[in-house]
């Protein structure tokens, strides 16, 4: 019997990414709110064959419909991941696995993604999942040492290239002056929840909030969502194996 693809947009607003999400069938239960939702990295050759195909979700796509020639805000990597859960607690799906991404490129500042979505019911499945992420998390550093690091970096793109930000730690305290091909390593001995901010003129404050952890390591891309004036300041939480590599490619 042959399936009808049934495609989906998501327009999240008229002046954000859009994504487009194409279902094996649309009848599916959404997930609770509370529901754990899995992302499986490009990388990952975990079987899946005993999860419920879904469907697909890409992008996000650069132009909306209202401004064709506008470039698209809230693009980075943990913006799309995060609309992507989104879609999939209301689709019924658990896992996301990624099987394209593109990072930003000199001349774009969007992450580029596509995945299939999964519905899984297997505790087995889903705890080998769980082992793989943390295993793409962990930390270089010593064991024995006493403190964290948060590695901040902002890899050279051209838009947005002559915009500057700081980075502040709970409001107060100054990490650095944010520019465009600048990475810092920033060590830490306050073990909890921290909030980490940035804002340019006439736009909302950037936030994100980091678990920090003795000995543990953290990645977070930096960069700039065109589209307002001054640009707004981007933040994404990237997995270890992610983060280090895109960190020491950096000159």
């Amino acid at each position: 019997m042959r399936i009808k693809l049934i495609s989906v947009f998501l327009l999240v607003a008229s002046c954000s990414p859009r994504f487009k999400v194409v279902l094996e069938n649309k009848e599916n239960t959404p997930l609770k709110e509370n529901k754990e939702i899995l992302v499986l990295s490009e990388e990952s050759d975990i079987d899946l064959s005993k999860a419920v195909f879904i469907g697909e979700i890409s992008g996000p796509f650069e132009k909306s419909i209202s401004s064709p020639n506008k470039i698209m805000q809230g693009c980075g990597y943990s913006e799309t991941i995060s609309e992507f859960k989104k879609k999939a607690k209301e689709i019924g799906a658990n896992i996301i696995k990624i099987y394209d991404l593109k990072k930003p490129s000199s001349l774009n500042n969007c992450y580029k993604i596509k995945a299939k979505l999964f519905r899984n019911l297997d505790t087995n499945l889903t705890e080998s999942i769980q082992s793989y992420n943390n295993s793409r998390n962990i930390s270089k550093l010593d064991k024995s040492v006493d403190y964290a690091i948060i590695n901040f970096y902002r890899p050279k793109i051209a838009v947005g290239s002559v915009v500057k930000y700081d980075i502040y730690m709970d409001d107060k305290t100054l990490i650095t002056n944010m520019s465009n091909g600048q990475k810092i390593s920033y060590k830490i001995s306050d073990f909890r929840d921290h909030i980490f901010s940035a804002k340019t003129k006439d736009n909302p404050k950037k936030e994100i909030s980091i678990n920090i952890q003795k000995g543990q390591e953290y990645y977070v891309r930096c960069g700039i969502d065109i589209g307002k004036k001054h640009g707004n300041p981007q933040f994404s939480i990237l997995d270890n194996t992610i983060g280090f590599s895109e960190f020491s490619d950096m000159k």
